[in-house]
Parts: C-alpha cells; structure tokens; sequence
C-alpha cells in the first residue's frame, strides 16, 4: 500500500497546539492572579471580559491537544490497520481535500477517525454514549464529546467528491464514507448505521480491514492509476514515472503483493 501523509503539516499544527496550550494557561494564571491582586472596583469589570475569553481560549487549546498531539495518532493507527492490505491501495493523510483518503479496487473512501475511548451506541443516524449532566460538563471542560461524527464524514465526503468530479468526470465514482474508531479501548454497539461504523483495530469486529476484505471482488468504479497521477501532479507528489526513473525503470514491488490478491 502506498502512504503519503503530509508531515509537514502534522508539525506545524502540533507546535501551534503546544504553543497556545501554554499561552492559556500562562493567561488564566495571569487572570487570577491580577483579579486578586488589583483594585476590587477595577478589577472586577475586567475579569468580566479577560476570564471568559481565557477560559475560551483554553477550550480551544484542549481541543486542538486532542486532534494533534494526543496519543495513538490516527494517521499511524490508519497506515497500521491496513498494513499489508495491497500495493494497489493508496492512502492520502492530510494531503487532499478530506484529512483521510483510502483509494483501491473497491473504490475511494473518506476516513473520519475518532479517538474517544468510552462506549457508543449508534443506530442508524443517532448517536448514544454522552449522556447526563456530568458526563456532558466533563466532556466539554475535556473537548471529548463525540456528538454525530457523521456530520463530520459527510462534508470530508462532499469535499472529496469535487476533486474526484474534476479528474474523473464522467466515471460515475461516489466517494463512500466511512467513520473509523482508533482506540483500543473503545467499545461500540452497531445498529445498522447510515455511514459505516469500523474499528481501527483489526482484531474486533467490525474492522475496517475486514470491511475492505468484504468488498472485495464487488465491481465499483474507482480511480485508476492515470488519475492518481493527475494527483500527484496537481498536489505535487512525486509520480509514478519518477519512482520508476529513481529505481532504474521499473516500480518498487510491495511485500504485501499477495495479500492484495487474496
């Protein structure tokens, strides 16, 4: 399979996390300690305008935290899960215009991963699992909350699928979503959900490895590998000629070849 994960932009946005992590809390410190410390009649009004927009502030640096730098990453916990899944896969992170992109045999797909670790129930379009006054409290303060991801898989969808309507116009390709938990400690109950709900983690059921596996042999249309090359050059990748040039003319060929015929 071929992975091109946009690092660069995984940095940047990891530093800009840390970044405004410690300028809130070096904020909300300041904040306190000024309203204790000024004039009562001065500094009651501005903790009126400067706390809320620090506690603001926080919020957004917790839940930049959980999208960038918490840990398993999804982009390894992605490239792990479908590892040996075959050379005519192609994995895009952070690089097209969804965050995720699996291009096969069985067509192009978004994946929306979420990290949350408690236990969901979903059916059909609605989502269970954040209940109750404190769970919810708590999961704001934590920006943990899980909401409907399929809000979130649908635009990745919809975005995806102007890109593939410009270089693939008249091959009838639908972007198919699909929403992926990458915790191990998640625990969910399925009921016939309108997007398809997977693990990332190949030893539960249902995984998104086997989820591929059960399509196998389905004729969809899918983008062919002169369309992954008008990618690369309109995203600047490098291309399959020039991979051939750098390895005397021939492409590289993947240990996971057999598997792709399985």
């Amino acid at each position: 399979m071929r992975v091109v994960t946009n690092e660069a932009h995984l940095a940047r946005y990891r530093r800009m996390s840390h970044i405004l992590f410690f300028v809130s809390l070096a904020g909300m410190a300041a904040g306190f300690f000024y309203t204790w410390t000024a004039d009562p009649e001065t500094s009651t009004s501005v903790s009126c305008f400067l706390l809320p927009a620090l506690l603001f502030m926080t919020l957004i640096s917790v839940r930049m935290a959980n999208t960038w730098i918490r840990e398993p990453r999804p982009e390894r916990v992605l490239e792990e899960s479908l590892k040996g899944i075959g050379r005519r896969y192609a994995l895009f992170q952070h690089i097209l215009p969804a965050p995720h992109v699996l291009i096969g045999p069985e067509g192009v797909f978004t994946i929306t991963p979420q990290w949350q670790e408690r236990q969901y129930r979903v059916s059909g379009n609605k989502w269970a699992g954040d209940r109750g006054l404190f769970a919810r409290l708590s999961g704001y303060m934590r920006q943990d909350m899980l909401g409907n991801p399929f809000n979130e898989a649908r635009i990745h969808a919809q975005e995806m699928q102007k890109l593939v309507d410009k270089i693939a116009p008249d091959e009838g390709i639908e972007v198919q979503p699909l929403v992926v938990f990458t915790s191990p400690k998640v625990t969910l109950e399925i009921d016939d959900p309108i997007i398809p709900v997977l693990y990332a983690n190949p030893k539960k059921k249902p995984s998104l490895r086997d989820y591929l596996r059960d399509l196998k042999g389905e004729e969809r249309p899918t983008l062919s590998e002169a369309h992954l090359d008008e990618i690369d050059r309109l995203y600047g990748l490098v291309t399959r000629e020039e991979i051939a040039a750098a390895t005397g003319g021939s492409l590289p060929v993947e240990e996971d070849d057999a598997d792709d015929e399985a």
